[in-house]
């Protein structure tokens, strides 16, 4: 009898998840890290506006703003996310008040982003994990990660 080929029995690796977190604490862009590997990202970490700016989006999933970075304001890098069409998800950290942030996250959506959500420091894990949870598809991968299901569950009822 002859043996399976070798991609049977394996499963497909899910693609990464790309996030980009502009941090500029240290200790702070870790956990951050930490958390999201765990929830399988693949981060990239930035720590002032100017490398932000600098970095391709076109394959980024969510990013991470701390709308309180030096010499740049968050307010201007969400005006560039949505000028660069970015479609991926934004979530808002700071250690400003909540109303600033919530202002922060109506400005953004006010801009047409995706906004996950916003987190007050210091970062609560259970909130960060939530919002990550949030991020899972891009709004055109959405339909299409649809479709692939139906197709699975249809192929599995033919079974």
């Amino acid at each position: 009898m002859a043996s399976p080929p070798a991609a049977e029995g394996r499963r497909l690796a899910r693609p990464a998840r790309r996030l980009v977190v502009l941090e500029e604490d240290a200790v702070q862009a870790r956990r951050v890290e930490t958390i999201a590997r765990e929830q399988g990202f693949e981060v990239t970490r930035v720590a002032d506006g100017d490398e932000f700016r600098a970095l391709a989006l076109d394959d980024i999933h969510a990013v991470i703003i701390d709308l309180m970075v030096s010499r740049v304001d968050g307010v201007e890098l969400m005006r560039d996310l949505a000028e660069k069409g970015f479609d991926g998800s934004v979530i808002l950290s700071s250690d400003a008040d909540r109303r600033i942030l919530s202002a922060a996250e109506r400005l953004a959506r006010a801009r047409c982003l995706r906004v996950a959500g916003s987190l007050q420091k210091p970062l609560n894990e259970f909130a960060l994990r939530r919002l990550l949870d949030r991020t899972v598809s891009r709004p055109g991968a959405a339909s299409r990660a649809l479709n692939i299901q139906v197709a699975q569950t249809e192929l599995l009822q033919c079974m």
